[in-house]
């Protein structure tokens, strides 16, 4: 397991497909509960040229006259709305976004500074980025920023236009907790950020144009072939079955069910997490759970196998065929 890894990241994707509104819940939830928090979120904000006070109060999906609710929320001392903020992991934006969100602020901050905040994967960025400003065009937006914070002034008033990364929010939210010496607060922000960090690793990279070459799907169509031809060549051998089990694709890769040595049940094949993960070998062997410690080392003893997990990963030679 991830040194990250925490109960929220291995929970919510299995229980809900909200991970999205779990997130804000959370978010939400932390900044309610810590000034030191608010403070970070402050800090991020001026960090990107907007002059905004003190937030003294954050909401979830607060609605607006005219429709729309932001996913957060931020209130100044007088209770006015100065800052909104909105929780991205895969999902795009919606039609009214950010255009939308901007008027709002505008209209209801003629006189004040104002901002409107999108998190997001670090591997989002750039192309949120350049989304986001090409909705916004017709605001008259100039902008400006370092890699990991996106700022833009909205038709030259006082309302900006931001994008950050949630390992950047995280992280400056964590240093004022421990400033503070919130040691609770401190534990929910790594909740979060691992739920974060999860997101992170499955996010979906922008595509280049080499990736369109053919040299990835005929390498994935030669692994392929690669696991039916070491299954034929260990059932002539004799020391493969796969009598009544079939070729079982998983939703992490290809592959199939098979016996070792007429008892061990596995499955054998293409494992795209734990490639992505490990990052050294795409052919993995995963033990079935019931089956006998003593059963399984007297296999690995006989395939060679220095792993005492029940995930094998099966390591290539380069340069052969």
């Amino acid at each position: 397991m991830a040194a990250d890894s925490t109960l929220l990241a291995y929970l919510v994707p299995r229980v809900t497909h909200s991970t999205e509104n779990t997130a804000i819940e959370a978010l939400g939830y932390i900044l309610s509960q810590s000034a030191a928090c608010r403070g970070a979120l402050r800090d991020v904000l001026r960090s990107g040229g907007s002059e905004i006070g003190p937030i003294a109060r954050v909401a979830t999906e607060v609605s607006g006259e005219k429709g729309g609710r932001p996913d957060l929320a931020g209130f100044d001392e007088h209770g006015r709305e100065r800052m909104l903020i909105e929780v991205k992991f895969w999902a795009g934006l919606q039609p009214g976004q950010p255009n939308a969100y901007l008027e709002r602020l505008i209209q209801s901050n003629a006189t004040g500074p104002s901002a409107l905040l999108f998190v997001a994967p670090a591997a989002r960025l750039e192309t949120l980025w350049a989304e986001v400003q090409r909705r916004a065009e017709a605001m008259e937006v100039e902008s400006s920023g370092a890699s990991d914070l996106k700022s833009a002034v909205v038709g030259g008033g006082d309302c900006r236009l931001m994008l950050t990364s949630w390992a950047a929010l995280l992280g400056r939210m964590a240093a004022r907790a421990a400033e503070a010496g919130e040691s609770a607060v401190e534990s929910d922000i790594r909740q979060l950020r691992g739920l974060a960090n999860r997101m992170d690793e499955d996010a979906f990279l922008p595509l280049q144009s080499e990736e369109f070459a053919p040299e990835f799907p005929r390498r994935m169509r030669g692994l392929r072939r690669l696991i039916d031809d070491a299954t034929y060549r260990g059932r002539k051998s004799g020391w493969i079955s796969t009598s009544g089990l079939m070729v079982t694709p998983r939703r992490s890769g290809y592959g199939r069910y098979l016996r070792l040595f007429g008892s061990a049940g596995a499955w054998f094949g293409v494992d795209f997490n734990r490639w992505a993960e490990r990052g050294d070998t795409p052919l993995w062997v995963i033990f079935n759970k019931k089956q006998s410690v003593v059963s399984l080392g007297d296999i690995r003893r006989a395939l060679q196998l220095s792993s005492s997990d029940r995930h094998v990963a099966i390591h290539l030679p380069v340069g052969v065929e």
